[in-house]
């Protein structure tokens, strides 16, 4: 993770750590500032609707008029919404048993994240501090006090064909921890972060874990390496620290 110490851009200060955008705000703000961001897309409007959604950021301290009629964002508003082209990286944390999916953007000495709590609303907060983010992927794990223990079974590398035999399977898998069967066809909870880091403006190679719940408490950490799966099982300690350290392995920015 980034430095914690290091402060937030002055233009983060003073605002709220958290904001919502409607999917027209937010088309209308990125189209303002000319950025982009991933799997978001603008919404075409007209302009009557333009002008109303303008309207609605002035209104909201958003936006300020200009004496030529032109609008200028809010420049705390602006590095969140730019975010997207700013950040040292970009991780995707899905939760598909949760139905959620988030974007972390690590930028110098904070995460925003952004995700959708609403269909057609945008939600982009600032996590500022360690603790904020350990209690984000506390509660995309679905930690539960008293069951953080890790699994029964040992480490174990499996051909990819042996890992899709676990799926679906109604029975254990020869030379498969049993654990590892029951937190696949039965999982307590699925989480998956995928990180993106950015060097001198150019995409590198995706990084990813996954994290399967077990039942009766504890992960097995899956990584893949070509024909490969790798398997651990971890407790509920270990998993956040697997996953806060894989977006520490941002390279600091210059």
């Amino acid at each position: 993770m980034p430095d914690p110490t290091v402060p937030l851009d002055n233009a983060l200060n003073d605002t709220l750590t958290q904001i919502d955008f409607t999917h027209q705000e937010l088309s209308v703000l990125l189209r303002l500032v000319g950025a982009g961001l991933p799997l978001f897309t603008p919404v075409e409007l007209d302009e009557a609707a333009r002008d109303a959604t303008l309207r609605a950021l002035y209104a909201r301290g958003i936006l300020t008029a200009k004496a030529d009629g032109q609008f200028l964002v809010d420049g705390g508003t602006a590095i969140l919404v730019t975010a997207g082209v700013a950040a040292r990286g970009i991780a995707q944390l899905d939760r598909p048993s949760q139905q959620v999916r988030d974007l972390l953007y690590v930028m110098n000495g904070f995460v925003i994240r952004q995700t959708e709590p609403l269909p057609g609303v945008q939600r982009f907060q600032v996590l500022d501090t360690p603790y904020k983010l350990v209690a984000l992927l506390t509660a995309a794990l679905n930690i539960t006090p008293g069951q953080t223990a890790a699994p029964a079974g040992q480490a174990v590398t499996l051909p990819r064909a042996k890992w899709q035999a676990l799926h679906g399977s109604a029975q254990p898998v020869e030379g498969v921890p049993e654990s590892l069967w029951q937190a696949v066809v039965s999982p307590n909870v699925v989480v998956g972060l995928t990180l993106v880091t950015v060097e001198g403006g150019q995409p590198q190679a995706p990084r990813d874990v996954l994290m399967i719940g077990h039942p009766s408490g504890g992960y097995w950490k899956i990584t893949f390496s070509g024909d490969r799966v790798l398997t651990e099982p971890i407790d509920s300690v270990g998993a956040v620290q697997v996953l806060v350290g894989l977006l520490g392995e941002v390279p600091p920015g210059r």
